[in-house]
């Protein structure tokens, strides 16, 4: 078992901070869920099958709500948690584990 224990910074800008968010999804059509496969990976990285994690400020969090919204049909089901403050996380078997970084090259 692995366990990583993640702390929010703590910055007075609250909108600079990131959280680690987390985004699990049953989607029933295959073209579907491509398209959400596709979309997610812009903003974090696959964990599972049906399950992305991503280090999202405020605005890109918005961002990524945003476009739920446009992409989810009324059979999807789509759940976000967003793990703020002291959180905890337990990993089994073979897993990536990224490091986070503030500074992002395009």
């Amino acid at each position: 078992m692995e366990k990583e224990i993640y702390f929010a910074p703590e910055r007075p800008d609250r909108r600079a901070a990131k959280s680690l968010t987390v985004i699990i999804y049953d989607i029933p059509d295959q073209k579907q869920r491509n398209r959400m496969v596709k979309y997610l990976e812009r903003f974090g990285y696959r964990v599972q099958k049906s399950a992305f994690e991503a280090w999202l400020d405020e605005r890109r969090f918005r961002r990524l709500c945003a476009g739920m919204d446009k992409l989810t049909q009324p059979e999807d089901r789509v759940k976000v948690y967003r793990l703020r403050g002291a959180s905890e996380t337990y990993t089994w078997g073979i897993g990536q584990n990224i490091e986070t970084e503030d500074i992002v090259i395009i």
